[in-house]
C-alpha cells in the first residue's frame, strides 16, 4: 500500500457467484401467458429469497410479472455499455437472485442474468419492492462479490483511478464493462481483489481492487497507487 490508496468501509455480498457454462439460452419476453407460472428464462434457485422475505414475494419475483421491467433494463444496459454486441432484444436467463437486506424495512434483492451477446455478457441489477412496485437499478457488470452500498462508495476510487490512464482533454465519465474475481492472491475469509474493466473517451483500463474486513466492521476497499 501507499500514501495514495484509498479506502471505505461497506458490507460485501458475502460469496462469489461466478457463472457457468449456459447452455440454451431463451428469450427475456417469451414469458408464460399465465403471471404466475414461472417463465423458462428463470433458472434461478427461489429458496433464498422464499426464506428471507417469504413465498409471497418469491412468487412474484418468479414469476413473468417482472418479465418487462427485466427486459428493458437488459436493453437500456446493452445500448450502455460499449464492447458487447447484443441484439435489440437480447435472450437471457436469470441465474441467480441474492437477498439483499441493506435496506430497512423493504424487500431488496440482486438478479444476475447471462446476456446472449457477443461476447456473452454478466448483468446485474438491484431490485427493490416499494409498496406494489418494482424498482430496477442497474449494478455493475460482470461477477463482482460486492453489494449495491460497496459498490457505490468503490465508483469514486474506479474514477479517480481510471482517469490517470484516461486521454488528454477527456470529460467524459468512465464506463464499468466488467468486474471480476481474481485468484491471486486465493481469497481467505474477508478477503479478496477483483479487477475492474473500465472505458473512457474509447481508451480501455483495469483497475485491481484490494478488499479485507475493517476493524469497525464491514469491508474495506483500496485501489493501490500505480
Amino acid at each position: 500500500m501507499t500514501a495514495k490508496t484509498v479506502q471505505h468501509r461497506r458490507r460485501s455480498l458475502g460469496r462469489s457467484a461466478g457463472l457457468g457454462l449456459m447452455a440454451g439460452l431463451v428469450a427475456g419476453a417469451a414469458g408464460s401467458a399465465h403471471a404466475q407460472e414461472r417463465p423458462a428464462y428463470i433458472r434461478a434457485d427461489p429458496a433464498a429469497l422464499s426464506q428471507t422475505y417469504g413465498p409471497a414475494i418469491a412468487a412474484r419475483v418468479f414469476s413473468n410479472q417482472l418479465t418487462g421491467q427485466r427486459l428493458q433494463a437488459l436493453q437500456a444496459s446493452a445500448a450502455r455499455i460499449p464492447g458487447f454486441t447484443c441484439p435489440e432484444r437480447p435472450n437471457a436467463v436469470l441465474v441467480t437472485v441474492f437477498p439483499w437486506r441493506g435496506v430497512a424495512g423493504r424487500a431488496a434483492w440482486i438478479e444476475r442474468f447471462a446476456v446472449q451477446c457477443q461476447p456473452v455478457a454478466t448483468r446485474n441489477f438491484l431490485m427493490l419492492l416499494e409498496g406494489d412496485n418494482v424498482r430496477v437499478m442497474e449494478m455493475a457488470p460482470g461477477t463482482s462479490n460486492t453489494d449495491p452500498l460497496l459498490q457505490r462508495d468503490l465508483m469514486q476510487g474506479i474514477a479517480g483511478a481510471a482517469q490517470r490512464t484516461a486521454p488528454a482533454g477527456c470529460a467524459q465519465p468512465p464506463v464499468v464493462t466488467n468486474a471480476r474475481m481474481l485468484a491471486d492472491p486465493p481469497p481467505a475469509p474477508g478477503r479478496w481483489s477483483e479487477s475492474w474493466s473500465v472505458t473512457q473517451c474509447g481508451a480501455s483500463s483495469e483497475i485491481r481492487v484490494q478488499f479485507q474486513p475493517s476493524p469497525q466492521g464491514g469491508t474495506t476497499w483500496s485501489i493501490p497507487a500505480r
